[in-house]
């Protein structure tokens, strides 16, 4: 892991952290989940999202260490952040956006 403020010389309080393990990432995105899932699914990045979150109906199949279950509000609550940046049609097929 690395801070961007030590190689781009980035303010320290606009920094981010990079994880450069795909394991330590997904960790640190269960924990962040967890701990305040509607800033997640309103700031996070679109592609960690897309890859880690699921709605509820697609995660009571089976138990999977990578994703996360959503509520139906944080569902929505990314839908809305989708249809706002006019993204909605290029992930159509995702299960986030399928869920009704």
């Amino acid at each position: 892991m690395r801070k961007s403020d030590e190689r781009q010389k980035v303010e320290a309080s606009k920094a981010t952290y990079v994880f450069w393990h795909p394991f330590i990432y997904i960790c640190a995105f269960h924990a962040l989940f967890e701990s305040n899932p509607e800033d997640v699914v309103k700031y996070c990045n679109l592609d960690a999202i897309l890859q880690l979150v699921r709605p509820p109906s697609k995660s009571d199949r089976k138990t999977n260490y990578f994703t996360v279950t959503a509520t139906e509000e944080q569902v929505k609550i990314f839908q809305g952040r989708i249809k706002s940046e006019g993204q909605d049609e290029m992930y159509a097929a995702h299960p986030l956006l399928e869920f009704k």
